[in-house]
């Protein structure tokens, strides 16, 4: 569909990601922070399919070209991104109360389990609890969330205080972190 809307619409570029959210990415993204927890080969396809339909809407003149720079230029995340920064604003949304009480003793701040300073109590992140199995336990929502929370803290300085932003401020800071591993690096002559 993508393939053959987008020559009516050359002229218009928003036109043709409006036809790419509607048609593709609103599918795409839909409970994925459910299914999209590890590395499939379904997940795999889905990101191929992903990187060609960013390829039809940016008129890529190859299926070679490297993918990366439409995703910065357009300012999209990649699938695998996509599910980490609904995990980060899960652990957000659960700081913030966010969450239905269900949710109440989901996560637990590394600072509220010592008595003493940690590097990790220090930047705010999480207890990761030691799992066993794969399926319930490494690759579960909570785990993941918890793991992409604490690497992302690893990323800025130990006083930054994200749990104090609000979901809008949070979710800009995580957007423009995560496009950042997409600017493409000039190389060196």
């Amino acid at each position: 569909m993508i393939a053959k809307s987008r020559h009516y619409l050359s002229n218009n570029e928003q036109n043709i990601l409006s036809i790419y959210h509607s048609i593709y990415s609103s599918h795409m993204i839909y409970g994925c922070q459910i299914w999209g927890q590890n590395n499939t080969p379904s997940f795999n396809k889905i990101q191929v399919n992903q990187n060609n339909a960013l390829r039809l809407v940016s008129f890529a003149p190859s299926f070679r070209d490297h993918v990366t720079p439409i995703y910065h230029s357009y300012k999209l995340l990649k699938l695998r991104d996509y599910v980490t920064l609904q995990n980060l604003l899960l652990v957000h949304d659960f700081f913030n109360n966010n969450l239905p009480d269900s949710f109440s003793h989901y996560f637990t701040l590394l600072s509220t389990m010592h008595d003493h300073g940690t590097r990790g109590a220090i930047r705010g992140q999480l207890w990761a609890p030691n799992i066993e199995t794969v399926r319930y336990g490494r690759n579960s929502i909570k785990n993941q969330a918890i793991l992409a929370w604490n690497h992302f803290l690893m990323q800025f300085a130990p006083d930054t205080d994200f749990l104090n932003l609000s979901r809008t401020q949070f979710k800009k800071v995580c957007l423009n972190h995560l496009l950042e591993k997409y600017i493409p690096t000039v190389a060196d002559p």
